[in-house]
Order: structure tokens, then C-alpha cells, then sequence
């Protein structure tokens, strides 16, 4: 499957990274992906024209973060930037929860990573995108008067 994330065709590549996203789930899954080199390919995903490729790859990610050796080589491959630009642009409620998501386990592995998301503004996107919804879920005034 790892493999068939390096393929030049974006269906393959796609199905692959949602495949491993669903096998994520287990303990033993999550440490063979890192020691396959299965993280900085999915890494590399996350910057993808695709959405669905992207979809797939920050859905694996809240899961394969919880081992803390798989945050040390995902930050070591560069994943706070790319994370954090999703944060920046994309619209997909489950894209974002992910991608928010897997900040959080980074930043539970010590001060130099929650000091590394802060770097790169993550904490910043994170407002901002906690803004928007509030934005969008609180009723304007006068729809909060007719409920009265």
C-alpha cells in the first residue's frame, strides 16, 4: 500500500492512503506504516492538488500520532506546515478536525513541539478556524429574539 502512495496515478493514490487511514486504527498497523516509511509519503500527501488525496491522508494522521516515535519522525519529515496550511485553506469540517486533531498529539509530546506548532502559527489557525464556526453556528441577533 505504501508504494501505491508513489504512484503517478491520483485514484491509486487516493484509495491507498484511504486504505491505510481505515488500517490505522491498530497499534501494530500505526508502527509498521512509520517503520515502512509509510509516514513522510503521507506526509508529502497533505500537500496534494487533490482534496481526496489530502481527505485520506490527514484522516490517517490523528491515528498513526498517537505513538509518540510516530510524532518524533513526523515532525523530523516536516508535518506542522503542511497541517497548518490546511488549517489555512481548507473548507471540510473533517479535514479540519483532523488536521487540528493531530496538532493536538503533536503537542503533547513536550515543549519543543508545542513551541514547533506555535512557530508555525498553528495556534493562530486554530483561533481563526474556531472563529469561523463559532461565526457560523451562533444565531444572529434577531434569530436569537424570535427564539425567545
Amino acid at each position: 500500500l505504501i508504494r501505491l502512495m508513489d504512484s503517478d496515478n491520483p485514484i491509486l493514490v487516493e484509495k491507498a492512503a484511504g486504505v491505510i487511514w481505515n488500517l490505522s486504527h491498530e497499534e501494530t498497523v500505526q508502527h509498521s506504516i512509520r517503520h515502512l516509511g509509510g509516514l513522510k509519503t503521507l506526509i508529502g500527501l497533505l500537500s496534494q492538488d487533490s482534496p481526496l488525496i489530502r481527505f485520506n491522508a490527514v484522516g490517517a494522521m490523528p491515528l498513526l500520532t498517537e505513538q509518540g516515535d510516530n510524532v518524533n519522525d513526523a515532525c523530523e519529515f516536516g508535518i506542522i506546515p503542511p497541517l497548518v496550511q490546511l488549517l489555512a485553506t481548507e473548507s471540510n469540517v473533517l479535514v479540519l478536525q483532523n488536521a487540528a486533531q493531530t496538532l493536538g498529539n503533536i503537542a503533547e509530546g513536550g515543549q519543543a513541539y508545542q513551541q514547533a506548532v506555535a512557530e508555525a502559527r498553528g495556534i493562530h489557525r486554530l483561533v481563526e478556524v474556531m472563529a469561523k464556526g463559532a461565526a457560523i453556528a451562533a444565531p444572529s441577533n434577531g434569530d436569537a429574539m424570535k427564539q425567545q
